[in-house]
């Protein structure tokens, strides 16, 4: 859990070009990282050098898994800087096998803090269940959303379809009395800012995560499906 939260700061405060981990002009992010660290978890100062040292390595790690898998073809040769990529995710990480083009803008979005689409966020939940989730327990107790197939303007169309979704990603969970979490990034059609959903069926709890502390009623359409 601290690994994998660390990683998501890491992101967040560090600019993925980094290839200096000692670098001065990165004291700033470091510190904000610490910060948070501390602020989420009962930590002791004395860790503070082993959590900034995991934050280097798990960089490190999405560094090399991004070129390895979008940068590089077959035979580890780095590919033209224009070239779209087909990634294919398999039916353990939303539940239905499916594909996504990451296209050259996709990357530099996340390179450079931009406004992040849907191909970014479906790539990085990807990227968490092979690193940390794949042929492990937390398979069982924590599941992903399709994002793109549930969203503000599908609701409003089309909202019978929405919950159908819904419930076919429910159904190939399987049992749903076992305590676990689905987590749907949802995006709220307000200037792309996305908000994060996650649903205990066990408790039939709803948790709703927003970074701009909103309010949960202003995404009336998002409580009505989830709650159907």
């Amino acid at each position: 859990m601290l690994a994998s939260y660390i990683g998501s700061l890491v992101r967040q405060h560090i600019p993925i070009t980094c290839d200096n981990w000692r670098s001065p002009e990165l004291k700033v992010g470091k510190e904000k990282i610490w910060s948070e660290i501390q602020r989420s978890f009962h930590i002791d100062e004395s860790r503070q050098k082993y959590c900034i040292q995991l934050a280097g390595k798990r960089l490190r790690g999405f560094r090399s898994f991004l070129s390895n898998k979008f940068l590089k073809d077959e035979e580890g040769n780095f590919v033209e800087a224009e070239r779209s990529m087909n990634v294919d995710f398999d039916e353990g990480v939303f539940g239905i096998a499916h594909s996504k083009i990451i296209a050259k803008e996709d990357m530099q979005q996340l390179f450079e803090h931009e406004e992040l689409g849907i191909a970014v966020i479906h790539t990085y939940i990807w990227y968490m269940y092979v690193t940390l989730m794949r042929g492990t327990e937390l398979c069982n107790r924590f599941n992903f959303i399709v994002a793109s197939r549930i969203n503000t303007m599908f609701i409003t169309k089309n909202p019978t379809s929405v919950k159908n979704e819904l419930v076919d990603r429910f159904m190939a969970a399987g049992d749903n009395t076992t305590p676990s979490l689905y987590f749907l990034p949802f995006n709220s059609g307000n200037g792309g800012h996305w908000v994060l959903v996650a649903m205990d069926l066990s408790r039939l709890m709803v948790y709703y995560l927003d970074s701009l502390s909103g309010d949960w009623s202003k995404y009336p359409s998002m409580k009505k499906t989830v709650d159907a």
